[in-house]
């Protein structure tokens, strides 16, 4: 395939974890939900394509993985899973 006009190139996606962590609904809760944000740019070459930044946050409703402190101290396993969950969240947001 021949093409005509300017070159073509391809282009190049960039996640940035901007920041991490985990965080409380209110003051006086005590199930603690794991947080994310997310940066996304697409560039071709210099040109920027698209650029989206996404904020999982203890409100979003499918951050439904939420634990006490105490929970996360006994059973580590619950740390890898609340992250995955949030990473999985912020992922499916990114794509659309």
């Amino acid at each position: 395939m021949a093409f005509t006009g300017r070159h073509h190139e391809y282009a190049q996606i960039e996640l940035t974890v901007l920041n991490w962590g985990f965080a409380l609904t209110q003051g006086f809760s005590s199930v603690v939900y794991s947080t994310i944000t997310v940066s996304g740019v697409m560039r071709r070459g210099e040109e920027l394509i698209w650029q989206r930044n996404e904020p999982i946050t203890v409100f979003n409703g499918a951050n439904t993985y939420g634990y006490t402190p105490l929970h996360y101290r006994t059973e580590p396993e619950l740390l890898r899973t609340a992250l995955t969950v949030v990473s999985q969240i912020v992922d499916g947001y990114l794509e659309t």
